[in-house]
Order: structure tokens, then C-alpha cells, then sequence
């Protein structure tokens, strides 16, 4: 069934304007008491709400998050997932001693790509378990192929989808994922690529942070002299990176109360550099 649109919702107030971080949609202010008849659709009273109108789907805009943007001590343990997370399950993972979260934002608005990725409902759960937290961006399929002009269009929706969406703060860390590119990419594109995505994610407030996995290409000059980015982010196969190393080392896959995750310990990297996180 296709969501409602506009036109479909009645109520006492109703405000549209263009949704400036989504081309083509717009959000809706809508306030006191208001519904929609399309069946199978939210119906809501006296309470004024922010819809995103995103093509084919809606959001319902976030809730703040509580925290303050910190920087990461050494020597913490925490963990990346790749699938949402309960309350009860933040909760366990808590209590089995990690102590932050890293999760996926999609790279584009396609609506195959949005579930499992992270929510502002995820979020709230996640902090409120107090784990920090910290996003990085699905990467594509085994053997693709870098340019600048993906690396804006994907780092600009990382940091869209994170402000829009998921009402993280500026000041934290959204990691781009690297790893497994096509092995005839050139140099080049590899850091065209990677520049791109530091620019935009920068551009919009965020700190770019790299994570950095296997089949990557560049050498560990490359990934530090060609690259803007001061946080790294290592693979559990991941190569070097010289002179700065890493922030953020990830072990093996391990399950905790039925749990797939990949741990990851914080450490300062040889350049006294720490990653940068939401936490309670």
C-alpha cells in the first residue's frame, strides 16, 4: 500500500513547506488533532508533530536525544551491529560490559535500503541503555567502484539521513565505511572518493571518521598523506595507517545474549587523537 499523501491527512492546522535536505519531498507541520483515512496509517490526537514526506515512505521526525557529544576515553570497549537493537537488547549488551554502539545509516533514500538501518527510536534506546553511540555508512557490494561524485552523494545522505532521521548532534563521529573496492580502482578515485565524502559529512557539521577494512587499495602513506580524515578506524583485517594509526581497534565477530557483534576497544592514536561520541 502506498503512503499517504499531503492530501490525505485532515486536521486543524496543516503547514507544508519544501524539505530542503530532500529533493523532491517536504514536511509537514501538523498540530492540536489530526488523522488520516487512507487505512492502515497512524491516527493521532492533540499532540503537533513533524512529518518528513520522503518519496515513497514517511518519517516521523525525532525526538531529542539526550547526551552530550564527548570524546572517547581509552581503552573502552563497545561494539558495531548490524541489526537493530531493543531496549532490552541495549540493555544487555550493557550489561555484559560494553560500553558504546556503533550503527548503520543507509547510503541513499532508496526504500530497499532503509530497514535495519538506524532510527531516532533506536537511538533514544541505545543512549538511554547508556551506551554511547556513533553511526558509519553501509558500504556497497563487494567490488565497487569509488568516484568523487558518489562519494558526495553518499556522504551528503550519511549526513542527512543522521540529522533528518535519527537527530544525531553535529560533533560526532559518522565513519565511512572503505573496504572491498573493485581491485582496478586507480589510487586516484579511491581518494576522490574518499575526499568527497570527508567534505560532506564535514560540510554539514559532522566529523568524518574512516573505517578501514580489507581490500581497500591505497597504502598506509596514502591513507594517511591523501586524506583529510584525523580519526581511523581499523578492521579486524584492516592494514596500517601511518603516522596517526587508529582510534578505534575491532576485534572478531563474537554473539552476546544472541547478539551478532563485532567488538571495538577506543584507544588514542600516536597523534593523541580519540574518536568522538553521543553519551548520557
Amino acid at each position: 500500500m502506498n503512503p499517504p499523501g499531503l492530501n490525505d491527512w485532515t486536521s486543524s492546522e496543516n503547514k507544508t513547506t519544501p524539505c530542503q535536505s530532500f529533493p523532491g519531498s517536504s514536511v509537514a507541520l501538523k498540530s492540536i488533532i489530526f488523522s488520516c483515512n487512507c487505512g492502515n496509517y497512524w491516527y493521532i490526537r492533540s499532540i503537533k508533530v513533524q512529518y518528513i514526506y520522503l518519496k515513497n515512505f514517511i518519517i516521523m521526525a525525532n525526538t531529542p536525544l539526550p547526551g552530550t557529544v564527548q570524546q572517547a576515553a581509552a581503552g573502552i570497549t563497545g561494539f558495531d551491529v548490524n541489526q537493530v537493537l531493543s531496549a532490552a537488547d541495549a540493555q544487555a549488551l550493557k550489561n555484559a560490559g560494553y560500553d558504546f554502539c556503533v550503527r548503520y545509516v543507509p547510503r541513499t533514500s532508496n526504500p530497499n535500503l532503509a530497514p535495519g538501518n538506524l532510527t531516532n527510536a533506536e537511538a533514544l534506546d541505545i543512549l538511554n541503555a547508556g551506551l554511547a553511540l556513533m553511526a558509519v555508512q553501509h558500504v556497497a557490494n563487494p567490488g565497487w567502484a569509488p568516484t568523487a561524485a558518489l562519494g558526495t552523494s553518499y556522504g551528503s545522505y550519511a549526513a542527512t539521513y543522521a540529522s533528518e532521521v535519527v537527530g544525531l548532534p553535529a560533533g560526532i563521529n559518522i565513519w565511512c565505511d572503505l573496504e572491498e573496492v573493485a581491485t582496478d580502482s586507480s589510487p586516484a578515485d579511491i581518494i576522490a572518493y574518499c575526499q568527497a565524502w570527508y567534505d560532506a559529512v564535514n560540510s554539514a557539521g559532522y566529523v568524518p571518521g574512516i573505517y578501514v577494512g580489507y581490500g581497500v587499495v591505497l597504502t598506509s602513506s596514502q591513507l594517511y598523506d591523501d586524506l583529510s580524515f584525523q580519526h581511523y578506524w581499523r578492521a579486524y583485517n584492516g592494514p596500517q595507517v601511518a603516522t596517526r594509526g587508529y582510534q578505534v581497534i575491532q576485534a572478531t565477530q563474537v554473539t552476546v545474549s544472541g547478539i551478532e557483534i563485532d567488538p571495538d576497544t577506543t584507544q588514542n592514536d600516536n597523534l593523541g587523537g580519540s574518536a568522538i561520541w553521543l553519551a548520557v
